[in-house]
């Protein structure tokens, strides 16, 4: 799925980590009925505290989602649930509601993608860094851009990887990559959106890095 600019004629609308926030999810959905193309950057459970019923706003976000054709990206705290036998959990893993959200992101499997490319912008979690891209030419002989984001949405077991310190070494995959593991811009002529590191209060640039994850939904105009 991407963008059809004739239904979403405004733009992109990134939405950052959820993590289980109704009133981001209510804006969201305002800004697809305003023209927007929603893109979902991960993490949509793991709230960290209380909510009265995650496997009912995962369900509700999800079918949300693909009725309007948005673009569902897979984040660290998605993919501890839809792989619970080979990956995590990590924190703010909801043990409690862990077989009932396994069960809806398995439902929706088949949704999700780890990276999307519109025109000369890649949407990913956490990021494509230089070791990854390393890893990729030397065991599979593929760097092109559309060549890696093709290969990252068959879930192979690079999306796992996380150094030490949760994403900030650089010895990382996409779905942990922190902007302080973004040593060296890769992919000349692509800017990559990312969310997965919590900023304060405004976007921050890294290369050609954007981080959006601020709590607030993150605007490309047409």
């Amino acid at each position: 799925m991407g963008w059809n600019k004739q239904t979403h004629r405004k733009g992109i609308v990134c939405i950052p980590d959820l993590h289980q926030d109704e009133v981001l999810f209510e804006r969201a959905k305002r800004a697809e009925e305003e023209g927007y193309f929603p893109i979902l950057m991960g993490d949509i459970v793991d709230s960290f505290d209380k909510h009265p019923d995650p496997p009912g706003y995962l369900r509700r976000v999800l079918e949300w989602a693909v009725s309007v054709g948005a673009v569902i990206l897979l984040g660290n705290h998605d993919a501890h649930y839809m792989f619970m036998s080979w990956m995590g959990p990590y924190s703010g893993f909801q043990k409690k509601y862990q077989f009932q959200l396994s069960e809806i992101y398995n439902e929706f499997k088949s949704h999700f993608k780890v990276a999307h490319i519109e025109d000369n912008k890649i949407f990913v979690h956490g990021g494509i860094g230089t070791w990854l891209l390393a890893s990729l030419r030397l065991k599979y002989g593929i760097e092109d851009p559309e060549d890696v984001v093709s290969f990252l949405n068959t879930f192979p077991v690079e999306i796992a990887l996380v150094g030490a310190g949760g994403g900030g070494t650089g010895i990382d995959g996409p779905l942990w990559l922190r902007p302080s593991g973004y040593r060296m811009p890769v992919f000349t002529g692509y800017t990559q959106i990312v969310g997965h590191t919590h900023l304060k209060g405004r976007v921050r640039m890294r290369h050609n890095m954007i981080c959006i994850d601020t709590g607030e939904l993150f605007f490309i105009e047409k």
